[in-house]
């Protein structure tokens, strides 16, 4: 996945918004989403399902810049429905 993202986001434009939805994250894939922030797009993380290590992910993920959503179950996903 973070390979593919580092091909394709040279293609997108100035402004242009990456949301990753994962079931988890690595420095890795921080670092690279960092990357995006820094070419000037924006990159929001989404946490689905029960992700080991959630809390952690998201404080290594703000300092990076980058707004991370949990979402533990279908149910989670109304904050987005309305």
């Amino acid at each position: 996945m973070i390979e593919k993202i580092r091909r394709q986001r040279h293609f997108l434009t100035w402004g242009t918004t990456l949301i990753v939805i994962t079931g988890g994250a690595d420095d890795d894939l921080l670092n690279e989403l960092y990357q995006a922030r820094r070419s000037g797009q924006n990159a929001i993380l989404v946490l689905a399902g029960p992700v080991a290590y959630a809390t952690e992910i998201k404080k290594r993920a703000s300092r990076y810049g980058i707004q991370t959503v949990s979402i533990l179950n279908e149910r989670g996903l109304d904050i987005w429905r309305k």
